[in-house]
């Protein structure tokens, strides 16, 4: 096994599901590594790809991950460690969408599962997709016509940042994103982005639009920046004010 394959731990999904975040808090040293399907997954570490494997068994609220009890068995592999990960799904629509207007919510079967509940009362159509994980676009509408309008990306894109986690809106002008495990060590408003000496610390970066251009304004990190602060699991605005989680 190469150096590289050795500190890498495969898990199903893409970057920002609940198996990287997972990887990221239990073994914050590797590089994760996505993969498409559990069997990939098992298979990455068969195949000398990865020395771990994130592997989801039961969750507390829909129970056991059905796919893993059947492959595991064959896989040749053994449970070392055990790792409980929080979940907390949020519900996403487009820009002016009612709960009325809503039909179906599409995610990760397990997902669905978890929210079976909330879902049945909204009377929302569960539809299975691969995964959680996603990034943040910008569409408008013309005509009742929708179309990409942006592609935003950081101004210090890094591998497995999670920009995107969090989204909030300010009119029509304006957007509040998150990435929670951005890893700069930079403290306050407009710090220096490249030291990335603290890994999962979170960062908030806000756009605006001017002439249906969007750049970034700031780059906002906590006072107190540290590892794992996960700043960024969360945003909100309230008057001009702008409320940042941190998990």
């Amino acid at each position: 096994m190469s150096a590289a394959a050795n500190d890498t731990i495969a898990f199903q999904g893409l970057p920002g599901a609940y198996s990287n975040l997972a990887c990221r808090a239990a073994f914050p040293a590797m590089t994760a590594l996505p993969c498409a399907s559990f069997e990939d997954m098992f298979a990455a570490v068969h195949d000398g790809q990865a020395r771990l494997a994130m592997v989801p068994i039961e969750n507390s609220v829909a129970g056991r991950v059905a796919d893993i009890h059947h492959l595991l068995p064959g896989s040749g592999l053994h449970i070392i460690a055990e790792h409980f990960q929080r979940v907390n799904h949020q519900l996403l629509g487009v820009k002016g969408a009612r709960i009325s207007d809503l039909k179906t919510a599409s995610s990760h079967i397990q997902a669905l599962s978890q929210c079976r509940n909330s879902l049945r009362t909204l009377g929302l159509k569960p539809m299975v997709h691969a995964d959680t994980a996603g990034a943040a676009y910008v569409f408008t509408r013309t005509g009742g016509v929708w179309s990409q309008q942006a592609y935003i990306k950081s101004s210090n894109t890094g591998v497995e940042d999670l920009f995107g986690h969090a989204v909030a809106t300010v009119g029509d002008d304006t957007i509040i994103i998150g990435a929670l495990a951005e890893d700069s060590s930079a403290t306050g408003v407009g710090g220096n982005q490249a030291d990335n000496s603290a890994l999962n610390s979170g960062a908030v970066y806000i756009f605006t639009s001017t002439g249906g251009v969007w750049s970034q304004q700031a780059y906002l990190k906590a006072s107190n920046t540290d590892a794992e602060d996960f700043f960024g699991y969360g945003v909100a605005v309230l008057g001009d004010n702008v409320v940042v989680g941190a998990w």
